[in-house]
C-alpha cells in the first residue's frame, strides 16, 4: 500500500502540491485527473522520489525511506527515462543490472507486439516508438508500482486501446498502477478510481463503480469539479 501523508511541495511562491493525504491500496488502477498545471506530474515524482518535499511525507508498504523501495517502483513518464545512445536490447540490458527482477521475456513480447525495433538506437526512434520503448522497459523492470505520466503521447488511437488492454489482462497479481493522461475517454473502463486535482489539492476521489451507479462519466465529473461552462465560447462572438 501507498499512503501519502500531509505532502506538500512548493516551487517558490507557487503551490505545485497543498496537503495532499491518500491510501492507494494494491493491485488498483487509479486515474490521475486534472487540468494542465493541476500538479499530477508533480505528485507522480514526489512518488517516485524524484523531487524534495516541503511538508509530508510517503511510504511504500509503511517504508518511510522512498530510496528503500526503489525496485519497487517504475517511474514511465513522456520524457523518456532510457538512454537515447542505447537500442532497445542495451538498455534493457542496463536496466536489469538495477532491477533484479527485470523481465526480459515481458520486455521482448512488448517490444514484439508494439513492433518495436530491438537494435535501433533509441534517438533513431521516432516519438511514438519512444513512447513504447519507455513503456516496455517500465512494464518490465518487475516493479510493484507503475507511475505513468502521459505515456501514451505520439501513439496512435489504436495502439494507445491496444496497450490499455494488454496493461490490464497482463498485470501481475499485486501491480498497482498510477496514471496521469488527458486521454479520459480512453481510461474510462480500464481505471478502478479517479483521483481529481486541482491546483495542487486532492478536490474528489471516487470509485469508478460508484461514479457509474450515479450516472456519471469523468468527463460529466470534471465539468462539474473545475466548473466549466460549454457555452462559454459563445461570449467570444457575442463580443
Amino acid at each position: 500500500m501507498i499512503k501519502i501523508n500531509n505532502v506538500s511541495k512548493y516551487y517558490g511562491d507557487s503551490i505545485a502540491l497543498e496537503s495532499v493525504n491518500l491510501e492507494i491500496s494494491d493491485c488498483s488502477v487509479v486515474g490521475l485527473l486534472g487540468e494542465n498545471g493541476a500538479g499530477k506530474t508533480t505528485l507522480l515524482k514526489a512518488l517516485a522520489g524524484l523531487c524534495s518535499l516541503n511538508k509530508g511525507d510517503i511510504t511504500y508498504d509503511d517504508i518511510h525511506n522512498i530510496n528503500e523501495s526503489s525496485e519497487k517502483i517504475a517511474f514511465i513518464t513522456e520524457e523518456g527515462s532510457f538512454f537515447p545512445w542505447m537500442s532497445a536490447k542495451q538498455n534493457a540490458d542496463f536496466f536489469s543490472d538495477f532491477y533484479l527482477k527485470f523481465d526480459h521475456k515481458r520486455f521482448e513480447k512488448l517490444c514484439d507486439f508494439l513492433h518495436l525495433p530491438m537494435n535501433k538506437k533509441a534517438r533513431t526512434l521516432s516519438k511514438g516508438q519512444k513512447a513504447k520503448l519507455e513503456i516496455a522497459l517500465g512494464f518490465s523492470k518487475g516493479a510493484k508500482y507503475l507511475l505513468l505520466d502521459e505515456p501514451f503521447l505520439g501513439n496512435d488511437i489504436f495502439t494507445r486501446r491496444d496497450f490499455l488492454k494488454l496493461m490490464c489482462d497482463s498485470l501481475v497479481k499485486d501491480e498497482t498502477i498510477i496514471i496521469a493522461t488527458h486521454l479520459i475517454d480512453e481510461i474510462e473502463h480500464f481505471i478502478d478510481r479517479a483521483i481529481f486535482i486541482q491546483r495542487g489539492r486532492i478536490k474528489e476521489d471516487v470509485l469508478m463503480d460508484e461514479l457509474n451507479e450515479n450516472g456519471q462519466t469523468i468527463e460529466s465529473k470534471m465539468k462539474e469539479i473545475y466548473g466549466y461552462n460549454e457555452d462559454r465560447f459563445k461570449r467570444f462572438f457575442q463580443e
